[in-house]
């Protein structure tokens, strides 16, 4: 398994990049336009400085074959979600093909802190994605905590320290409807003691405490 709940070393490095030049060409038009912000935080001010944010051309392709650069989600495609390096407005992505298979375990985080099974969930929906792995509490944009109230078709992921301590990272998920297909799997906790290894998924839509072992479980 490759992603457990862990902020990405490098998730992003290889489709999005912060560069010091002050315009990027806007697409389709041949003229240039400058962005004005700062470079993440989860909802601060701007900085008073200009930056940039740009994308390679050939880091995603739309489903019409060439680079979509996006803000909002809402100028992607129907197999495809914005992936910015940040969640301010000023910061442009790209639109990227999205996991067409809803079983694959390939978590996505959104600017609302809502973590996604992978990227299936969110393509069409105009979201946009600001890392691609699991959110967690010391992003910039923090998990969602189950404690706010997960939305609707969110489910609790009650991530446990141990089970036998009081400590939890319970955050909100949109996991598949039929877990069957999936194959992560995780430790569940009976009370104090160390239940039975399930799916991760079977975990989450019960909202049942688990814990990460080392080596992973099978179940």
């Amino acid at each position: 398994m490759t992603h457990r709940f862990l902020p990405s070393s490098a998730a992003l490095l290889g489709l999005l990049s912060l560069v010091s030049a002050a315009t990027i060409a806007a697409s389709g038009c041949g003229e240039a336009f400058t962005l004005s912000g700062g470079a993440g935080g989860s909802g601060g001010a701007a900085a008073a400085t200009t930056t940039t944010t740009t994308v390679s051309a050939s880091s995603a392709s739309s489903t019409s074959g060439g680079t979509v650069m996006c803000t909002t989600g809402t100028e992607c495609g129907a197999k495809e979600f914005c992936l910015k390096d940040g969640c301010l407005a000023s910061i442009v992505g790209i639109c990227t093909a999205a996991i067409t298979d809803v079983n694959q375990y390939s978590p996505v985080c959104d600017c609302g802190g809502v973590t996604f099974w992978n990227s299936s969930f969110v393509a069409g929906h105009g979201k946009v994605i600001h890392k691609l792995d699991a959110c967690v509490a010391s992003d910039p944009i923090h998990a969602k905590p189950c404690a706010a109230g997960c939305g609707e078709g969110q489910r609790c992921a009650n991530l446990k320290q141990g089970c036998g301590t009081p400590a939890t990272f319970a955050s909100c998920w949109v996991v598949p409807g039929d877990c069957k297909g999936t194959t992560v799997a995780e430790r569940a906790c009976e009370g104090d003691q160390k239940g039975n290894c399930d799916k991760l998924c079977n975990l989450i839509t019960k909202e049942t405490p688990f814990i990460l072992e080392t080596p992973i479980c099978s179940p």
